[in-house]
């Protein structure tokens, strides 16, 4: 029998979980080994509801964020790769929270900046 493990990121509005199957139902999937990509999407006139990360690694590339509250907050230990985003009249654009970690890169803050703990 294959030992595998399958994981699905299912996504609504609000929330994001992630569901694990495998050969074990005990021994679940640990969240530090997903990393979750968040690619080409506009985030326009809203306060929060930005990428909020948690825990394992994560990847927001070629997004435009526009008249939010928030950015992109990394937490609790988190690591990001933040590359090619444009930021235009948000609050904070890249900021952590409980120790997340963040690599930019080609970011455009327009009148917000970087405040996140640098990321290897």
């Amino acid at each position: 029998m294959a030992n595998f493990k399958l994981i699905y990121i299912l996504a609504t509005a609000y929330l994001a979980y992630v569901v694990a199957s495998g050969p074990s139902v005990v021994k679940r999937a640990s969240v530090d080994d997903v990393c979750f990509p968040k690619n080409n999407n506009f985030w326009y006139n809203i306060n929060t509801r930005t990428p909020s990360f948690r825990f394992g690694t994560g990847h927001v590339y070629k997004s435009y964020f526009e008249n939010a509250g928030d950015g992109i907050n990394t937490r609790m230990g988190a690591q990001m790769l933040v590359e090619s985003n444009v930021f235009v009249n948000v609050d904070e654009a890249l900021y952590s929270t409980d120790k997340g970690y963040t690599v930019a890169r080609n970011n455009d803050w327009g009148s917000s900046k970087n405040a996140a703990l640098e990321g290897t």
